[in-house]
Protein backbone atom coordinates (compact mmCIF):
# COMPACT_ATOMS: atom_id res chain seq x y z
CA UNK A 1 0.00 0.00 0.00
CA UNK A 2 1.64 3.52 -1.06
CA UNK A 3 1.60 6.34 1.34
CA UNK A 4 -1.47 8.07 0.15
CA UNK A 5 -3.62 4.86 0.55
CA UNK A 6 -3.06 5.33 4.16
CA UNK A 7 -4.98 6.86 6.53
CA UNK A 8 -3.06 10.43 8.27
CA UNK A 9 -1.91 8.51 11.79
CA UNK A 10 -1.04 5.61 9.29
CA UNK A 11 1.02 7.86 7.10
CA UNK A 12 2.46 9.26 10.06
CA UNK A 13 4.01 6.06 11.14
CA UNK A 14 5.18 4.96 8.00
CA UNK A 15 7.27 8.83 7.79
CA UNK A 16 8.44 7.46 11.64
CA UNK A 17 9.12 3.83 10.92
CA UNK A 18 11.39 4.82 8.15
CA UNK A 19 13.06 8.08 9.91
CA UNK A 20 13.58 6.87 13.44
CA UNK A 21 16.96 5.45 13.13
CA UNK A 22 18.02 8.67 11.93
CA UNK A 23 16.17 10.89 13.86
CA UNK A 24 18.02 9.03 17.11
CA UNK A 25 21.09 9.08 15.55
CA UNK A 26 20.24 13.27 15.53
CA UNK A 27 19.84 12.78 19.51
CA UNK A 28 23.11 11.09 19.81
CA UNK A 29 24.95 14.09 18.53
CA UNK A 30 23.29 16.25 21.00
CA UNK A 31 23.20 13.94 24.21
CA UNK A 32 27.32 13.61 22.87
CA UNK A 33 27.71 17.37 22.80
CA UNK A 34 26.06 17.28 26.53
CA UNK A 35 28.67 14.52 27.94
CA UNK A 36 31.71 16.58 26.06
CA UNK A 37 30.43 19.65 27.83
CA UNK A 38 30.34 17.47 31.20
CA UNK A 39 34.11 16.72 30.61
CA UNK A 40 34.94 19.80 29.89
CA UNK A 41 36.59 18.83 26.19
CA UNK A 42 33.35 20.24 24.28
CA UNK A 43 34.43 22.22 20.80
CA UNK A 44 32.67 24.87 18.90
CA UNK A 45 31.91 22.65 15.99
CA UNK A 46 30.22 20.02 17.81
CA UNK A 47 27.93 22.58 19.74
CA UNK A 48 27.19 24.32 16.60
CA UNK A 49 26.28 21.11 15.11
CA UNK A 50 24.47 20.16 18.40
CA UNK A 51 23.15 23.34 18.67
CA UNK A 52 21.84 22.26 14.74
CA UNK A 53 20.53 18.58 15.31
CA UNK A 54 18.42 19.89 18.52
CA UNK A 55 16.57 22.59 16.01
CA UNK A 56 15.85 20.31 14.17
CA UNK A 57 14.91 17.70 16.36
CA UNK A 58 12.09 20.10 17.74
CA UNK A 59 10.53 20.49 14.30
CA UNK A 60 10.63 16.77 13.17
CA UNK A 61 9.38 14.64 16.04
CA UNK A 62 6.82 17.64 16.89
CA UNK A 63 5.24 17.34 13.91
CA UNK A 64 5.45 13.69 14.27
CA UNK A 65 3.31 14.15 17.18
CA UNK A 66 5.63 13.72 19.79
CA UNK A 67 5.00 16.55 21.92
CA UNK A 68 7.08 16.37 24.99
CA UNK A 69 9.90 15.19 23.01
CA UNK A 70 10.33 18.30 21.01
CA UNK A 71 9.88 20.46 24.35
CA UNK A 72 13.09 18.83 25.22
CA UNK A 73 14.87 19.25 22.30
CA UNK A 74 13.73 23.19 22.22
CA UNK A 75 15.56 23.56 25.37
CA UNK A 76 18.45 21.35 24.58
CA UNK A 77 18.63 23.69 21.47
CA UNK A 78 18.68 26.95 23.21
CA UNK A 79 20.94 26.07 25.89
CA UNK A 80 23.56 24.62 23.19
CA UNK A 81 22.97 27.83 21.18
CA UNK A 82 25.18 29.98 23.88
CA UNK A 83 28.53 31.10 21.95
CA UNK A 84 30.51 29.85 25.26
CA UNK A 85 28.68 26.97 25.69
CA UNK A 86 26.06 25.80 28.84
CA UNK A 87 27.11 27.47 31.83
CA UNK A 88 28.44 24.22 33.81
CA UNK A 89 25.33 24.96 36.88
CA UNK A 90 23.36 23.84 33.90
CA UNK A 91 24.81 20.70 32.36
CA UNK A 92 23.55 17.88 34.87
CA UNK A 93 19.77 19.19 33.88
CA UNK A 94 21.00 19.18 30.13
CA UNK A 95 22.07 15.20 30.67
CA UNK A 96 19.39 14.48 32.33
CA UNK A 97 17.19 16.22 29.21
CA UNK A 98 19.14 14.26 26.57
CA UNK A 99 18.50 11.02 28.04
CA UNK A 100 14.77 11.97 28.44
CA UNK A 101 14.62 13.02 24.90
CA UNK A 102 15.69 9.61 23.93
CA UNK A 103 13.30 7.93 26.31
CA UNK A 104 10.26 10.27 25.06
CA UNK A 105 11.51 8.46 21.21
CA UNK A 106 11.79 4.84 22.33
CA UNK A 107 9.15 4.27 24.93
CA UNK A 108 6.75 3.99 22.33
CA UNK A 109 8.19 2.99 19.29
CA UNK A 110 6.18 -0.08 18.21
CA UNK A 111 3.18 3.02 18.82
CA UNK A 112 4.75 5.63 16.81
CA UNK A 113 3.53 9.29 16.55
CA UNK A 114 0.91 10.08 19.22
CA UNK A 115 -3.00 10.44 18.18
CA UNK A 116 -3.91 13.06 20.17
CA UNK A 117 -1.12 15.26 19.07
CA UNK A 118 -2.53 15.63 15.62
CA UNK A 119 -6.22 16.18 14.98
CA UNK A 120 -7.90 13.14 13.50
CA UNK A 121 -8.45 13.91 9.37
CA UNK A 122 -10.51 10.68 8.51
CA UNK A 123 -14.16 11.35 10.36
CA UNK A 124 -13.38 15.17 11.37
CA UNK A 125 -16.22 17.42 11.27
CA UNK A 126 -16.67 19.62 7.82
CA UNK A 127 -18.69 22.24 10.09
CA UNK A 128 -18.59 24.02 13.38
CA UNK A 129 -22.34 25.41 13.77
CA UNK A 130 -21.42 28.03 17.05
CA UNK A 131 -25.18 28.50 18.21
CA UNK A 132 -26.91 29.14 21.26
CA UNK A 133 -30.32 28.16 19.68
CA UNK A 134 -31.16 24.67 20.83
CA UNK A 135 -33.80 24.44 17.93
CA UNK A 136 -32.07 26.04 15.24
CA UNK A 137 -28.52 24.26 16.17
CA UNK A 138 -30.36 20.61 16.19
CA UNK A 139 -32.24 21.38 12.68
CA UNK A 140 -28.88 22.77 10.98
CA UNK A 141 -27.47 19.49 11.79
CA UNK A 142 -30.12 17.21 10.54
CA UNK A 143 -29.65 19.80 7.08
CA UNK A 144 -25.94 19.41 7.27
CA UNK A 145 -26.87 15.14 7.71
CA UNK A 146 -29.18 15.23 4.77
CA UNK A 147 -26.18 16.53 2.74
CA UNK A 148 -24.25 13.90 4.19
CA UNK A 149 -21.85 16.43 6.26
CA UNK A 150 -20.79 15.66 9.17
CA UNK A 151 -21.06 18.93 11.62
CA UNK A 152 -20.71 19.47 15.36
CA UNK A 153 -22.38 22.12 17.87
CA UNK A 154 -20.81 24.67 20.09
CA UNK A 155 -23.45 26.24 22.07
CA UNK A 156 -20.87 29.13 23.69
CA UNK A 157 -17.07 30.31 22.39
CA UNK A 158 -15.28 28.50 24.62
CA UNK A 159 -16.70 25.05 23.68
CA UNK A 160 -16.21 26.54 20.19
CA UNK A 161 -12.37 26.96 20.34
CA UNK A 162 -12.49 23.40 22.45
CA UNK A 163 -14.18 22.17 19.02
CA UNK A 164 -11.61 23.63 17.12
CA UNK A 165 -8.79 22.57 18.79
CA UNK A 166 -10.03 19.08 19.22
CA UNK A 167 -11.44 18.24 15.58
CA UNK A 168 -10.04 21.17 13.02
CA UNK A 169 -13.37 21.38 11.61
CA UNK A 170 -12.70 22.97 7.85
CA UNK A 171 -15.52 25.85 8.35
CA UNK A 172 -17.11 27.50 11.24
CA UNK A 173 -20.49 29.08 10.67
CA UNK A 174 -21.10 31.82 13.47
CA UNK A 175 -24.11 33.27 15.09
CA UNK A 176 -23.37 36.44 15.86
CA UNK A 177 -26.12 37.00 18.78
CA UNK A 178 -24.07 34.59 20.34
CA UNK A 179 -24.18 35.85 24.23
CA UNK A 180 -24.59 38.98 25.06
CA UNK A 181 -20.52 40.19 24.62
CA UNK A 182 -20.16 41.56 21.27
CA UNK A 183 -16.63 42.28 21.38
CA UNK A 184 -15.76 38.97 22.82
CA UNK A 185 -17.64 37.27 19.52
CA UNK A 186 -15.74 39.28 17.23
CA UNK A 187 -12.48 38.61 18.75
CA UNK A 188 -13.42 35.19 18.42
CA UNK A 189 -14.03 35.58 14.53
CA UNK A 190 -10.56 37.12 13.91
CA UNK A 191 -8.93 34.26 15.80
CA UNK A 192 -10.92 31.46 13.98
CA UNK A 193 -10.76 33.02 10.69
CA UNK A 194 -6.84 33.40 10.83
CA UNK A 195 -7.02 29.23 10.47
CA UNK A 196 -10.16 28.63 8.32
CA UNK A 197 -13.07 30.00 6.75
CA UNK A 198 -15.81 32.06 8.92
CA UNK A 199 -19.07 32.45 8.16
CA UNK A 200 -21.16 34.99 10.30
CA UNK A 201 -25.23 34.75 10.53
CA UNK A 202 -26.99 37.83 11.25
CA UNK A 203 -30.53 39.00 12.05
CA UNK A 204 -31.72 42.23 11.11
CA UNK A 205 -30.40 43.99 13.71
CA UNK A 206 -28.64 47.58 12.64
CA UNK A 207 -26.15 47.53 15.20
CA UNK A 208 -24.22 44.89 13.64
CA UNK A 209 -21.07 46.43 11.45
CA UNK A 210 -20.79 44.21 8.12
CA UNK A 211 -17.28 46.47 8.05
CA UNK A 212 -16.27 44.97 10.78
CA UNK A 213 -16.97 41.58 10.08
CA UNK A 214 -15.34 41.82 7.39
CA UNK A 215 -12.07 43.68 8.71
CA UNK A 216 -12.09 40.69 11.48
CA UNK A 217 -12.36 37.48 8.84
CA UNK A 218 -15.41 37.22 8.01
CA UNK A 219 -16.08 35.37 4.44
CA UNK A 220 -19.56 35.61 4.32
CA UNK A 221 -22.93 37.17 5.73
CA UNK A 222 -26.01 35.36 5.89
CA UNK A 223 -29.65 35.96 7.25
CA UNK A 224 -30.89 34.28 10.24
CA UNK A 225 -34.30 33.81 8.49
CA UNK A 226 -32.50 31.43 6.05
CA UNK A 227 -33.97 27.93 5.89
CA UNK A 228 -30.93 25.55 7.98
CA UNK A 229 -30.23 23.70 4.18
CA UNK A 230 -29.59 26.91 2.54
CA UNK A 231 -27.52 28.17 5.61
CA UNK A 232 -25.30 24.59 5.65
CA UNK A 233 -25.77 25.01 1.22
CA UNK A 234 -23.57 28.31 1.44
CA UNK A 235 -21.64 27.16 4.14
CA UNK A 236 -20.42 24.34 1.61
CA UNK A 237 -20.28 26.51 -1.23
CA UNK A 238 -17.62 28.29 0.59
CA UNK A 239 -15.81 25.35 1.57
CA UNK A 240 -15.59 24.19 -2.01
CA UNK A 241 -14.83 28.00 -3.29
CA UNK A 242 -11.91 27.71 -0.52
CA UNK A 243 -10.30 24.56 -2.23
CA UNK A 244 -7.51 24.77 -4.22
CA UNK A 245 -6.75 21.11 -5.05
CA UNK A 246 -3.90 20.90 -7.81
CA UNK A 247 -2.13 23.63 -6.66
CA UNK A 248 1.12 23.24 -7.01
CA UNK A 249 3.55 23.76 -3.82
CA UNK A 250 7.47 23.77 -3.74
CA UNK A 251 8.50 23.13 0.47
CA UNK A 252 12.05 23.76 1.23
CA UNK A 253 13.84 22.53 4.04
CA UNK A 254 16.27 20.98 5.52
CA UNK A 255 14.73 18.17 7.77
CA UNK A 256 14.03 15.29 5.63
CA UNK A 257 11.37 14.15 8.64
CA UNK A 258 9.24 17.21 8.01
CA UNK A 259 9.35 17.34 4.01
CA UNK A 260 8.26 13.60 4.06
CA UNK A 261 4.82 14.91 7.31
CA UNK A 262 3.98 17.84 3.94
CA UNK A 263 4.24 15.43 1.31
CA UNK A 264 2.14 12.91 3.35
CA UNK A 265 -0.66 16.12 4.18
CA UNK A 266 -0.79 17.73 1.36
CA UNK A 267 -0.71 14.97 -1.16
CA UNK A 268 -3.82 13.59 0.67
CA UNK A 269 -5.37 17.11 0.09
CA UNK A 270 -5.01 16.38 -3.46
CA UNK A 271 -2.38 19.33 -3.49
CA UNK A 272 0.81 18.22 -5.80
CA UNK A 273 3.99 18.40 -3.52
CA UNK A 274 7.93 19.30 -4.76
CA UNK A 275 10.74 19.25 -2.10
CA UNK A 276 13.98 20.97 -1.90
CA UNK A 277 15.96 19.38 0.95
CA UNK A 278 18.95 21.64 0.13
CA UNK A 279 18.87 25.69 -0.01
CA UNK A 280 21.87 25.80 -2.51
CA UNK A 281 19.50 24.21 -4.91
CA UNK A 282 16.38 26.38 -4.64
CA UNK A 283 16.68 28.39 -7.81
CA UNK A 284 17.13 25.53 -9.77
CA UNK A 285 14.65 23.45 -8.21
CA UNK A 286 11.93 26.91 -8.74
CA UNK A 287 12.68 26.66 -12.50
CA UNK A 288 12.09 23.23 -12.60
CA UNK A 289 8.57 22.80 -10.46
CA UNK A 290 7.26 26.47 -11.30
CA UNK A 291 5.58 26.64 -8.02
CA UNK A 292 1.99 28.03 -7.13
CA UNK A 293 3.09 28.84 -3.63
CA UNK A 294 6.52 28.13 -1.44
CA UNK A 295 6.63 26.74 1.61
CA UNK A 296 10.14 27.58 2.87
CA UNK A 297 11.93 26.88 6.51
CA UNK A 298 12.98 29.94 8.66
CA UNK A 299 16.46 28.52 9.68
CA UNK A 300 18.81 26.45 7.40
CA UNK A 301 21.92 26.47 7.06
CA UNK A 302 24.17 27.98 4.66
CA UNK A 303 21.61 30.59 3.91
CA UNK A 304 18.39 31.63 5.63
CA UNK A 305 14.88 31.27 4.65
CA UNK A 306 14.44 35.30 4.91
CA UNK A 307 17.71 35.36 2.99
CA UNK A 308 16.22 33.58 0.14
CA UNK A 309 12.77 35.29 -0.11
CA UNK A 310 14.56 38.79 -0.15
CA UNK A 311 16.32 37.09 -2.99
CA UNK A 312 12.63 35.83 -4.86
CA UNK A 313 11.05 39.49 -4.28
CA UNK A 314 13.67 41.07 -6.34
CA UNK A 315 13.28 38.89 -9.34
CA UNK A 316 10.72 40.20 -11.58
CA UNK A 317 9.35 36.85 -12.56
CA UNK A 318 8.53 35.65 -9.16
CA UNK A 319 7.84 38.39 -6.75
CA UNK A 320 4.53 37.63 -6.61
CA UNK A 321 4.65 33.93 -5.69
CA UNK A 322 3.05 33.27 -2.01
CA UNK A 323 5.77 32.22 0.34
CA UNK A 324 4.70 30.71 3.46
CA UNK A 325 7.38 30.68 5.86
CA UNK A 326 7.44 27.43 8.17
CA UNK A 327 9.84 28.37 11.57
CA UNK A 328 9.66 27.72 15.17
CA UNK A 329 10.51 31.42 16.14
CA UNK A 330 7.43 33.18 16.81
CA UNK A 331 9.45 35.86 18.90
CA UNK A 332 7.84 39.78 18.18
CA UNK A 333 11.14 39.93 16.47
CA UNK A 334 11.62 36.94 14.36
CA UNK A 335 7.97 37.51 12.93
CA UNK A 336 9.29 41.36 11.87
CA UNK A 337 12.03 39.75 9.43
CA UNK A 338 9.68 37.38 8.23
CA UNK A 339 7.08 39.70 7.44
CA UNK A 340 9.65 42.16 6.37
CA UNK A 341 11.55 39.34 3.86
CA UNK A 342 8.67 39.13 1.51
CA UNK A 343 6.35 36.58 3.43
CA UNK A 344 3.07 36.91 2.76
CA UNK A 345 2.20 34.43 6.26
CA UNK A 346 3.97 31.64 8.51
CA UNK A 347 3.55 28.58 10.71
CA UNK A 348 4.93 28.10 13.80
CA UNK A 349 6.45 24.25 14.20
CA UNK A 350 5.35 21.76 14.78
CA UNK A 351 2.32 22.17 12.56
CA UNK A 352 -0.54 19.67 12.31
CA UNK A 353 -2.20 18.84 8.75
CA UNK A 354 -5.70 20.67 8.54
CA UNK A 355 -3.42 24.37 9.54
CA UNK A 356 -1.37 23.62 6.73
CA UNK A 357 -3.75 23.17 4.44
CA UNK A 358 -6.01 26.54 5.91
CA UNK A 359 -2.81 28.57 5.37
CA UNK A 360 -2.60 27.43 1.91
CA UNK A 361 -6.26 28.36 1.97
CA UNK A 362 -5.79 31.30 3.07
CA UNK A 363 -2.65 32.49 0.72
CA UNK A 364 -4.81 31.86 -2.47
CA UNK A 365 -7.39 33.71 -1.84
CA UNK A 366 -7.55 36.68 -3.76
CA UNK A 367 -7.53 39.03 -0.96
CA UNK A 368 -3.92 37.34 0.38
CA UNK A 369 -1.62 39.91 1.29
CA UNK A 370 1.43 40.64 -0.55
CA UNK A 371 4.73 40.11 2.72
CA UNK A 372 6.65 43.27 2.19
CA UNK A 373 3.43 45.24 2.78
CA UNK A 374 3.39 43.58 6.30
CA UNK A 375 5.03 46.67 7.41
CA UNK A 376 2.19 48.25 7.78
CA UNK A 377 0.50 45.67 10.12
CA UNK A 378 4.03 45.79 12.28
CA UNK A 379 3.84 49.55 12.58
CA UNK A 380 0.05 49.02 13.64
CA UNK A 381 1.06 46.59 16.28
CA UNK A 382 4.11 48.34 17.77
CA UNK A 383 1.65 51.25 18.79
CA UNK A 384 0.65 51.46 22.26
CA UNK A 385 -2.87 50.34 21.78
CA UNK A 386 -1.83 47.12 21.00
CA UNK A 387 0.65 47.01 23.00
CA UNK A 388 -1.53 47.38 25.90
CA UNK A 389 -3.69 44.28 24.17
CA UNK A 390 -0.77 42.10 24.36
CA UNK A 391 -1.66 40.70 20.55
CA UNK A 392 0.65 39.90 17.72
CA UNK A 393 -1.61 38.22 15.62
CA UNK A 394 -3.88 39.14 12.21
CA UNK A 395 -0.77 40.69 10.67
CA UNK A 396 -1.70 38.85 7.11
CA UNK A 397 -5.54 40.54 7.30
CA UNK A 398 -4.36 44.02 8.43
CA UNK A 399 -1.89 44.25 5.78
CA UNK A 400 -3.88 42.90 2.76
CA UNK A 401 -5.31 46.61 3.19
CA UNK A 402 -2.79 48.58 2.59
CA UNK A 403 -2.01 47.01 -0.85
CA UNK A 404 -3.75 45.40 -3.48
CA UNK A 405 -3.07 41.62 -3.82
CA UNK A 406 -0.60 39.88 -6.06
CA UNK A 407 -2.08 37.21 -8.27
CA UNK A 408 -4.21 34.52 -6.73
CA UNK A 409 -3.25 30.90 -7.04
CA UNK A 410 -5.43 28.62 -9.74
CA UNK A 411 -5.48 24.69 -10.06
CA UNK A 412 -2.30 23.94 -12.70
CA UNK A 413 -4.01 22.96 -15.84
CA UNK A 414 -3.45 18.96 -16.54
Amino acid sequence: MSRAELGPQSALQAIWDSSKVEVLGQVDVVAGAVTDALMGSLCEQTRVRAAREAHKLAGSVGTLGFAVASDHARELEHALAVPDGPPAGELPRLAELAIALRHELEKDRDAGPADAASPPMNGRPALLLVDDDPQRAQRLLVAAGTRGVRAVVAADLHAARRLIAQDAPEIVVLDLSLGIDADATMAFLAEASAQRPVIVVAGADPEVDRVEVAQCGGRGFLARSLEPSETIAAALELRERGRVHGTRILAVDDEPVVLSVLQSVLGDAEFEVQICEHPGAFWERLDEVRPDLVLLDFDMPEISGADLCRALRNEARWAGLPVIFLTARTDAESVREIFDSGADDYLSKPFVGPEVIARIARSSSPTRCCGWCARSWIATMSSPRAARSGRLDGGPRLAARARPPARPLAPRAV
